[in-house]
Formats: structure tokens, sequence, C-alpha cells
């Protein structure tokens, strides 16, 4: 069995999730994936939080290289029945981790100018993109928890959206698929304000009648090296 080759921490996570049209999703997927619905309607979702004390398997975290600041936009997918996670964009603002990506998992990637911070008790994330020849996009949002913990029951909408361990990637013409495990999201009730946001705009901007907004403090997660599952 494969040892994990990636640990990290993520902290202070939205989530905003709202349904969009199934045709444009399908549009932007890989035709070997399948869009994952609930109830019949596709999801799409985004998400800015902190990536802390990332290291390498047998390496201790250093400094600068172990703190990430991200925000991705992605929906959900199956493949040959296993659900999981497409990301259309990967923002970040730490550049290596921007190339190394890029490079090895061929994950959409992309630097971005973002900065993190809490102030009386709400988080504010603030990030605009500056990779080259990148569509422009900016996203700012406050936000904060407004219940008690919990974690999702299976069956639910939370559940689906939240407790998935695979992501799919194409790179190359080659399907690749990534495994990761992590403790169930311990999941609060949210809410936040929308300060800027071009980022949502290719996908119709979001849909506030019917955005479920939530938060998590703190998960570990490890991560499995990539596999090619398709020529």
């Amino acid at each position: 069995m494969k040892k994990w080759i990636l640990k990290q921490t993520w902290r202070n996570t939205l989530f905003l999730h709202w349904p969009v049209d199934y045709s444009l999703l399908r549009s932007l997927v890989p035709e070997e994936l399948e869009i994952d619905r609930y109830d019949g309607e596709a999801w799409l979702g985004v998400l800015p939080f902190e990536m802390h004390h990332i290291r390498p398997r047998y390496l201790p975290s250093v400094p600068y290289f172990s703190r990430v600041n991200e925000l991705n936009v992605r929906t959900y997918v199956t493949y040959k029945g296993r659900p999981g996670v497409y990301f259309f964009s990967l923002d970040a603002n730490r550049l290596y981790a921007v190339l190394a990506a890029r490079r090895l998992i061929g994950m959409n990637y992309l630097h971005a100018s973002i900065s993190s911070k809490v102030e009386k008790g709400k988080i504010h994330f603030q990030s605009r993109r500056i990779h080259p020849h990148a569509p422009p996009a900016e996203f700012e949002v406050s936000y904060q928890p407004v219940s008690e913990q919990f974690y999702a029951a299976e069956g639910t909408l939370q559940f689906w959206f939240t407790e998935r361990y695979i992501f799919y990637a194409k790179r190359n013409g080659k399907l690749m698929m990534g495994e990761m495990i992590h403790q169930n999201w311990p999941l609060q009730l949210a809410e936040c304000t929308v300060h800027k946001d071009t980022l949502t705009e290719p996908y119709g901007g979001i849909n506030a009648e019917r955005l479920q907004i939530h938060f998590a403090k703190e998960v570990h997660a490890h991560f499995w090296p990539i596999q090619v599952i398709a020529d």
C-alpha cells in the first residue's frame, strides 16, 4: 500500500455553494467525468481558506513554504462511480506552489495576491489574480461562523459537497486522480458578505437566493501520489 506523500492543515475554510446550470458545467468539465448532481441539480463551490504546516513526508515544515492562502472554484463529479471534485481554478499566493502544482499534476493553479486576516471575530479574505495571461479575477469576502459545530449526516447536501476524498485533473490528454484523507469536516453555519466578485462571472455569478454557507475551523489532510487513470 502506498504511503501518503504530503501533509497540510486547512484553516478558516468558507464553503459557498449554489446550484448552477448543468449544461454550463458539462461544457467545462472533461468528457470522461460525469457531472454529479444532488436531487437533480449540479452545484458550484467557492472555497477560500488557509493552508498551514505544509510538509512532505519525513520532512519538517519550513517557514514561508509551509503557509499558503488559497481560493478555489470547483464542482462535483464522478468517474466510474467514484465521487470526487473537479477544480476549475485554484488561486494561491505562493508562486512556488503554483508552479509545482501546474507542472506535476496539471491542475489549474494560478498566482494571486491573497490576504487572510481575522478582525473582531470575522475573517477578511481578499484575492486578486496576477497570473500572466490568465483571465483577471477578484474576490473579497468577510465571514464568520454563527452556529455550534456539527458533522454533516450522510445523505444530506452538506455531506455530499464536503465529504469527498478524490480530486480529478486532466494533463496532456491524460486523466489524473489524487486521493486524500482527513477527518470529517467540523462544520458550522456561517454568514458572509461578498464585497467584490469577478471570480464567478464565468459561471453566472453567485446565486444569493440558493446560497449555502458553511465554515470549518480546521482539518488535517494527507495526500497520496497522483495516478494516471485514463489516457
